[in-house]
């Protein structure tokens, strides 16, 4: 899909500056402008919508989407004007809605949807999910935080802040869930955040796990070089491994989802106990969801979907079942999944769907023996 946008952007932008035109000349401060000095609002015109197509040129910006956006408003308003058309009582509804275009509203609507994106994307917030289980590993308190994408809407020192927030709500372990860096960071971003990372112990650990973005992609940053420079800062770099944390407490994590030598989860686990063994697994994607339940995994940890990001991407994924779960917390027999919609996104600060958040995770446990 992506692919497939980009190359016929060229005249995605070209058509979305013809739309602007025609709605810009039909606003009354343009029809004002020409009635004072003739042709000067269609030169106006013109030029915001000759600016519109030299921004919308690069496709996947955070300007492309607002624009895109806007001219998704103009186009649903000229639509409902058009569908009201057959019935004959609607036509003073017509009237009003022809009127409101002509002073605005919908470029004002198409604004405001704009900045509620940007900001949708900029303000994470923290969501919060408790569970309770029988083992003994007493009260824990961890953070979830995936799809960075450092470099792009999301910064070294803006992920930093968030984790700043995870340590003072009383996270005691830290999972960065995949995707925290992409095919545009580079390593001095990276080796800012791990600078960083150096100073802000927890208690039980940091856990990363590769995402599909995390070198695989291309970029300058490889695989390898993500992997020292996180294990050099304190890390615990997970691919198909288990290490006990505590005396009843394991943490797993899984190579990314595709990978052709990742292992099971009952591979991963061989060496736990999940009679006694509070198991977290984490898994960039969600997937082999069943079958982690199936191996003893009582919390299963992941992000990947963004949680569609830009609607209506949440709704087809869910219609069509992209993933197991899309966004949220289900339940697989005694196994919680817990699936982030991440505290950032890819490449365009920009989001519609969902919202951009850190998830705290409080496990209440018995007492330890």
């Amino acid at each position: 899909m992506q692919a497939l946008i980009s190359a016929l952007n060229p005249a995605i932008a070209i058509l979305c500056a013809v739309n602007l035109l025609w709605h810009l000349r039909a606003l009354a401060p343009m029809r004002a402008l020409n009635a004072k000095l003739r042709h000067s609002g269609d030169i106006v015109a013109v030029c915001l919508s000759l600016t519109g197509m030299a921004l919308l040129w690069e496709s996947f910006t955070t300007q492309w989407m607002v624009l895109v956006h806007l001219n998704a408003i103009l186009l649903a308003w000229d639509a409902l004007t058009l569908l009201l058309k057959p019935f004959r009582g609607a036509r003073k509804a017509r009237e009003t809605l022809r009127a409101l275009s002509r002073r605005g509203l919908a470029f004002l609507l198409g604004a405001l949807l704009g900045a509620y994106g940007i900001w949708n994307m900029t303000a994470v917030r923290r969501t919060d999910e408790v569970l309770t289980t029988s083992k003994p590993v007493g009260n824990v308190c961890a953070a979830l935080i995936t799809d960075a994408h450092l470099g792009g809407p999301v910064d070294a020192e803006k992920l930093i802040g968030v984790i700043d927030r995870a340590r003072k709500d009383g996270a005691e372990l830290l999972v960065l869930g995949g995707d925290i860096v992409d095919e545009n960071t580079t390593p001095g971003q990276l080796d800012l955040l791990c600078q960083l990372l150096k100073k802000r112990p927890f208690p039980m650990g940091i856990y990363y796990v590769f995402g599909n973005h995390d070198g695989a992609y291309g970029g300058v940053l490889k695989p390898e070089d993500v992997q020292g420079m996180l294990a050099d800062a304190g890390v615990t770099v997970l691919n198909d491994e288990a290490v006990r944390v505590d005396a009843h407490f394991v943490v797993a994590g899984r190579k990314p989802a595709g990978d052709p030598e990742r292992l099971s989860a009952r591979e991963i686990l061989q060496n736990a106990d999940p009679e006694k063994d509070f198991i977290l697994m984490i898994d960039h994607q969600p997937a082999d969801l069943q079958a982690c339940a199936d191996a003893g995994v009582d919390l299963h940890v992941s992000g990947h979907t963004h949680n569609g990001q830009i609607w209506p991407m949440n709704l087809i994924a869910r219609l069509f079942r992209f993933n197991a779960v899309e966004y949220g917390r289900a339940a697989f027999g005694p196994m919680t999944a817990v699936v982030s919609s991440g505290v950032g996104g890819w490449k365009f600060t920009f989001r519609t769907a969902g919202h951009s958040e850190y998830v705290r995770i409080t496990i209440h446990g018995a007492n330890k023996n």
